[in-house]
């Protein structure tokens, strides 16, 4: 039986602009959803360090 995988989210500070980054290592760009938030897996390691580490996001 398969499990879902778990995901994070982060949201962008109110007033803030952080629209996205680059992933090092898809190269792609991950941006915001409608709601200023980023959802990303909980394996990601990568993103998730990126997103811990932008002054305008915050763990939801």
């Amino acid at each position: 039986m398969a499990t879902a995988k778990e995901e994070v989210t982060y949201r962008v500070l109110d007033k803030k602009n952080f629209v996205g980054f680059m992933h090092p290592k898809t190269k792609k760009f991950i941006t915001a959803n409608e709601n200023n938030e980023f959802v990303v897996s909980e394996d990601d390691k990568e993103a998730i360090e990126i997103l811990e580490r932008a002054a305008d996001t915050f763990k939801v």
